[in-house]
């Protein structure tokens, strides 16, 4: 029989589920400033395609973006916005990974455990 240590890089699937997988804190509270910081940055991106178009006009508008209402171009805001946001987040999500992958420590493998230190009983 091994120790509990060996035991966990063995083939048995359940002991290799109860190994602790926690991530660093960090990164969920860079995963939280992405939530927040994305649509910001796309309706902020999407007022300044829409005031670029109006200047030089590289981007024509379907009518049917276009509604009745205090604000036309709504729905051009919201499809630029969701556009930009998807953009940045799949830009932010793949710095996020490589930084990730970088600063991760490897997983050990069985030769990677420490040696088990047992207690002498002969120099009591």
């Amino acid at each position: 029989m091994g120790s509990i240590r060996s035991q966990k890089y063995s083939s048995n699937k359940e002991l290799k589920s109860k190994r602790n997988n926690n991530i660093h804190p960090i990164w969920r509270g860079v995963g939280v400033l992405m939530i927040v910081t994305i649509p910001v940055l796309g309706y902020i991106g999407a007022l300044l395609v829409i005031e670029s178009n109006k200047s030089n006009p590289w981007l024509t508008v379907p009518g049917k973006l276009i509604v009745s209402g205090p604000d036309p171009l709504v729905l051009l805001k919201l499809l630029l916005t969701i556009i930009i946001g998807a953009t940045l987040y799949f830009i932010l999500m793949i710095i996020t990974f490589i930084v990730f992958t970088l600063l991760s420590p490897k997983e050990k493998g069985p030769y990677d455990v420490p040696p088990i230190h047992w207690k002498n009983r002969d120099k009591d």
